[in-house]
């Protein structure tokens, strides 16, 4: 059974590269993804910079983790950590998976778990969280 990996954006330097938060989430998907995985980055463009935090983070996934672009998802539209949540469950409900994983900071997950409450999405997807 395929795993499904959702890592959450961080707002990237205005030169669009990667913040050390950001690197440290998209390291530890590449650590644990195997092959048939599917991967969604979320994050759009909170920094007003050239591209959003999906698009260099799925390029960061393609050439440091070997990560096929075909296994990689992208929710590009959301500014905030409540917008990624909204839009991912869309993708998600989309696709029919009915379990994923999200990947970001440990300080973090406090503040994710409040919203996927408030969403109600523990009640319709078996939700795990993996500390970066």
């Amino acid at each position: 059974m395929k795993n499904i990996y959702v890592i959450l954006g961080h707002k990237l330097k205005k030169n669009s590269k990667i913040t050390k938060t950001l690197k440290e989430r998209l390291d530890k998907s590449i650590k644990i993804y195997k092959k048939g995985d599917i991967i969604i980055v979320c994050g759009g463009n909170n920094a007003r910079v050239q591209h959003t935090e999906a698009y260099v983070m799925k390029k960061y996934l393609i050439k440091e983790g070997n990560i096929p672009t075909f296994s990689i998802l992208t929710e590009n539209k959301s500014l905030s950590t409540e917008e990624n949540i909204i839009n991912l469950s869309k993708i998600i409900s989309g696709e029919n998976f009915k379990k994923f994983s999200i990947i970001t900071s440990d300080s973090h997950i406090p503040k994710v778990k409040k919203i996927i409450k408030k969403y109600k999405l523990n009640d319709k997807y078996n939700i795990k969280y993996i500390s970066s």
